[in-house]
């Protein structure tokens, strides 16, 4: 394997984890805020289901960053972002206008995101992680 085919991976689990490290800890220093949305979108115990997503992206980003548990972790993070995308991002409920327009921008970031995820899925971590076979 070249050093680009193990260079690539790596950059993009890097940039990918970070973007959940940064989320879960986004989240952590607004909880009232997050955990007041979810009540609006009818989550029932909307601060335990936050908690819960802090841990799964946290735990996620550090698996991604690491190459440790690769495929676990990018599987988990695809069904978290897949989760919040449809819940918070329901742009067809919106009538047309920039607040519709931003929502699906949203929707469809967060959807490329999940399909980057799936391709560690399917690929595995690459080179420079911890687990050799990205399991």
């Amino acid at each position: 394997m070249s050093v680009g085919e193990q260079l690539a991976p790596f950059l993009g689990r890097l940039l990918i984890g970070g973007y959940f490290l940064s989320w879960a800890w986004s989240q952590s220093q607004d909880f009232e805020y997050w955990s007041s949305i979810l009540l609006q979108k009818e989550i029932e115990r909307g601060p335990v289901v936050l908690s819960l997503i802090m841990v799964l992206m946290g735990l996620g980003g550090l698996g991604l960053i690491t190459g440790f548990r690769t495929k676990v972790a990018a599987l988990v993070l695809f069904a978290v972002t897949a989760f919040l995308t449809l819940l918070l991002h329901d742009f067809w409920t919106l009538p047309h206008g920039a607040e519709r327009v931003l929502q699906a921008q949203l929707f469809f970031k967060n959807m490329a995101i999940g399909g980057g995820l799936l391709v560690l899925v399917g690929s595995g971590p690459g080179g420079f992680a911890l687990d050799a076979d990205g399991d």
